[in-house]
């Protein structure tokens, strides 16, 4: 038997355009984003800045947001040339602190007094305000409680002739040289009122500070499922630093320098959780306490966030 020989024949290798390369590179990256959900080319709209209601606001003109120390509760004073407004007031124990913490910087009116939601440690405060300070608009959730604190809250809005009303989710508002937009909630049925709290995300100075109410598991995941952008400097915090709140995907989505925890010392509820703080650090954020550092005032101005 003889040996078979087999003859291999040589062919010159023909090189491919470096253009075409490239081509066929980005036609596969984008099938494989079709094919595998969330993948590496599918970005989430949320980590995105809303420049849109950036380019309301000046960035030479400085927003001073205070986070007042008002306990166990929250409360926010924002002030952009001359203007101010008011994202919650806290409790009754501190009402009359933040009435008076507003005369003493200077408020003599509010563009918008804003309730995230209905609980007594956001909203006692906002009831004394309504009575001193004339209010051009008064926003609130769209949902009904039956506690004396509610009652109040509407009753006062009443005898000052004042509409409370719901925002619709991307409604903004102008104040001085800064706006607000409100970001959701699309519906105020949820199982837990604090899912129903407003979210807004303010613009001023060249950066963004959001706030979320008490927002806890379902309201950030209707939250993020909106894909409006969400991406600030500044985090207040949601519910105190409640251990049900302020979600890996939140963080990442808002990606903040800042995270302001409005939290009373010693408080039985374990705010801020300790898992919390952990998605915090793992986040690197410089985190802010009212709870150590009592009232806490940052200042934008031309794009930096700065204590004081």
């Amino acid at each position: 038997m003889t040996r078979k020989e087999f003859t291999v024949q040589r062919t010159k290798k023909r090189r491919i355009p470096p253009l075409l390369i490239s081509l066929l590179v980005l036609l596969a990256a984008g099938l494989i984003s079709l094919v595998i959900p969330g993948g590496p080319l599918a970005p989430n709209p949320s980590k995105r800045p809303d420049t849109a209601l950036d380019q309301m606001t000046d960035p030479e003109v400085p927003l001073q947001v205070h986070f007042l120390d008002v306990g166990q509760g929250a409360a926010a004073l924002l002030v952009s040339d001359g203007h101010a407004v008011v994202i919650d007031g806290g409790g009754r124990g501190t009402s009359s602190f933040f009435v008076a913490y507003l005369k003493e910087h200077g408020v003599t009116s509010l563009d918008a007094v804003i309730a995230t939601h209905f609980d007594e440690d956001h909203i006692a405060g906002l009831i004394g305000a309504m009575n001193v300070f004339p209010a051009a608009e008064v926003f609130a959730p769209s949902y009904a409680s039956d506690t004396k604190i509610y009652h109040s809250f509407m009753n006062m809005a009443e005898n000052k002739n004042l509409t409370v009303r719901p925002p619709s989710p991307g409604e903004t508002l102008t104040f001085g040289s800064a706006a607000l937009r409100f970001l959701g909630p699309s519906r105020f049925d949820h199982e837990k009122e604090n899912d129903n709290s407003l979210s807004v995300l303010v613009s001023g100075g060249g950066c963004r500070f959001l706030f979320t109410g008490d927002l806890e598991t379902e309201g950030e995941a209707e939250l993020l499922a909106s894909k409006r952008p969400l991406q600030a400097d500044v985090l207040a915090v949601g519910h105190h630093g409640s251990a049900y709140s302020t979600s890996e995907e939140l963080l990442s989505a808002a990606a903040p320098t800042y995270a302001v925890i409005s939290v009373g010392a010693d408080n039985g509820y374990g705010h801020p959780a300790a898992s919390v703080l952990g998605r915090l650090r793992k986040a690197r954020c410089t985190v802010l306490r009212t709870d150590e550092s009592g009232t806490i005032i940052l200042t934008a101005h031309k794009k930096t966030v700065l204590p004081g």
